[in-house]
């Protein structure tokens, strides 16, 4: 992805909110704007990015089904559900663990509008048990034009998974999903609460029963959002855990350890936290969940494992080989998985401030405490980002090229290219 939000900033200036030394709660709105200038399909009368309009909103008419609404996909005109559902699980674990971060800040209640924006497409992607929409849109034709999303004249077609053709991980990251916001909304919405759980068990259940990877079943999302070598293994294992903690059903607990012990990808991960990369979700639920030492001193060994790897000489975060492409991103991710670490943990743990202390040092060099002294969030300041990849921002078609500064600013989004070595 060109653009992104950092899918992981969110939670990890919320759980920073209290400090004074930036001003999280600003970042945490841009943050949440930037997930409201993706959306797809008829826009809601609130709409508070004046620059977007309607969009999209035959899609899943080749299919014969709804698949309006939604977000679109970086700076694309695309909706990949992998990395959707991927980072939507993310952002409503911060909203149930943070939610006195995001009131503190004024923003709960658009941080509930934004992961219900995303559950209400991914419930009709769900049509059916046995069935799920993975995507709307080729990726290889968006990427031959330039166009705001209200303006697409070429083909968006839609692309699903079944029995005849599973795809564990996009199914089993789509139930954790759905659980996870089941708890969000539990007191909120009642009714919506039990929509969302009974499509988590039915997905997880068709996720589970017809494994295989998505990208066989679906070749046209291999380019984009392929499945990684780890496999499957740990949305399964992510899902079952958010399973256990909306139903308290021993079953799914029963699940996850079974899992792990089939799973040789289970005791060797060292990566950040990812769109097709749960194991560190995993650890920090599994620590949270169970109360088991073994499980906390998973969790701990994976943190060690962030804190000695390597960082530039200004001090962000860099896994070699991955951190390449989106710096800031994996940065981001890194910090938050530490952060919710550091939240479970009582205030008589050595560990504790360590883990907060590298989160806030991460979070601060994307806002500005870095050798350039840039604010990488759009928007936040004026040297920030100003012509970032992003169609509807950029307000410009084809035959005019791609601006040297977009027409609108793209409140929230960071830029996504390679890293500048040396900083």
């Amino acid at each position: 992805m060109r653009v992104i939000c950092i899918y992981l900033i969110i939670s990890s200036l919320i759980i920073l909110s209290y400090s004074k030394s930036r001003d999280y709660e600003r970042h945490l709105e841009l943050s949440l704007l930037f997930y409201e200038a993706q959306r797809s399909g008829p826009l809601p009368e609130n709409n508070r990015i004046y620059w977007r309009h309607d969009s999209m909103l035959d899609a899943g008419k080749d299919a014969g089904v709804d698949l309006t609404g939604g977000y679109y996909d970086a700076g694309d005109n695309c909706k990949f559900n992998f990395p959707g559902v991927g980072a939507l699980t993310l952002i409503t674990w911060s909203g149930i663990d943070f939610q006195k971060g995001y009131k503190k800040a004024g923003q709960y209640k658009y941080m509930l509008d934004m992961v219900k924006w995303g559950t209400d497409y991914f419930l009709k992607c769900h049509p059916e048990k046995d069935v799920f929409y993975i995507q709307v849109g080729d990726g290889k034709i968006d990427h031959g034009f330039w166009y705001p999303p209200e303006y697409i004249n070429y083909p968006y077609p839609s692309y699903k998974v079944d029995k005849d053709h599973p795809g564990s991980e996009v199914a089993g990251e789509a139930a954790a999903t759905f659980a996870a916001a089941s708890i969000l909304f539990k007191d909120e919405d009642p009714e919506y609460s039990k929509t969302l759980l009974k499509h988590a068990i039915d997905i997880y259940e068709f996720a589970d029963t017809y494994r295989g990877d998505y990208t066989s079943s679906v070749p046209a999302v291999a380019s984009f959002y392929g499945t990684q070598p780890n496999g499957f293994f740990d949305e399964l294992e992510w899902a079952a855990l958010w399973l256990y903690r909306a139903t308290d059903d021993q079953k799914y607990l029963e699940k996850f350890e079974t899992l792990i012990a089939d799973d040789k990808g289970y005791n060797s991960c060292d990566r950040p936290i990812s769109w097709d990369e749960k194991y560190a979700g995993v650890y920090v639920l599994s620590a949270q969940l169970l109360k088991d030492d073994k499980y906390l001193k998973k969790a701990h060994k994976y943190a060690d494992l962030i804190l000695n790897q390597s960082r530039t000489p200004g001090g962000l975060y860099f896994y070699e080989g991955l951190s390449r492409w989106g710096s800031n991103r994996h940065a981001a991710n890194a910090a938050s998985v530490l952060l919710f670490l550091a939240n479970i943990l009582p205030d008589s743990d050595e560990n504790k401030q360590k883990y907060i202390e590298f989160g806030e040092s991460q979070i601060n060099y994307i806002l500005g405490d870095n050798p350039l002294h840039i604010n990488y969030v759009v928007g936040a300041e004026e040297n920030s980002p100003k012509s970032v990849h992003h169609r509807a921002a950029s307000f410009t078609y084809d035959g005019n090229g791609k601006p040297v500064e977009n027409t609108f600013t793209l409140w929230g989004g960071s830029p996504c290219r390679r890293s500048w070595y040396g900083r």
